[in-house]
């Protein structure tokens, strides 16, 4: 992190970067609401976890196109997704939704609302339970 620090203050936007490290999980919530965008430029994600909490609470996404990113997030509709490796198409996204407030409180809003939607615990382990219940009454047949 310190390389990082250094490299922020020398772009000249080191008052508006914030380095958290770890976190635990009960602070997660309050960091991520001061945030603007969220950004995950994974080159390989089997479930975009960090993407769908950050849209839980509200923030535009900036991901890669990696497939599990796509999966739980809606480029377009909940933020922007740029190529895997291509750090000026992730920079291009970023100061998209970054100059623009309004699509980025859009993309918040749609974010939140398919986080909700999509991502609701209870729903999820009701889901889990059933598929369990058909696997083991398909291995009593």
């Amino acid at each position: 992190a310190p390389a990082f620090r250094r490299l922020t203050r020398r772009l000249g936007v080191g008052d508006d970067v914030c380095f958290y490290g770890a976190l635990p999980h009960e602070r997660l919530g309050e960091a991520l609401r001061q945030m603007d965008v969220f950004c995950i430029p994974s080159r390989r994600e089997s479930f975009g976890v960090a993407a769908v909490e950050a849209m839980a609470c509200g923030l535009a996404v900036v991901t890669s196109e990696a497939d599990g990113l796509l999966e739980v997030t809606a480029p377009g509709e909940t933020g922007l997704a740029a190529p895997c490796g291509d750090p000026a198409a992730l920079a291009g996204a970023l100061q998209t939704l970054l100059i623009d407030p309004t699509l980025r409180l859009r993309c918040g809003a749609a974010g939140r609302a398919r986080a909700v939607a999509l991502y609701n615990w209870n729903d999820n382990l009701l889901t889990i339970e059933q598929g369990l219940r058909e696997a083991a009454d398909g291995a009593k047949s």
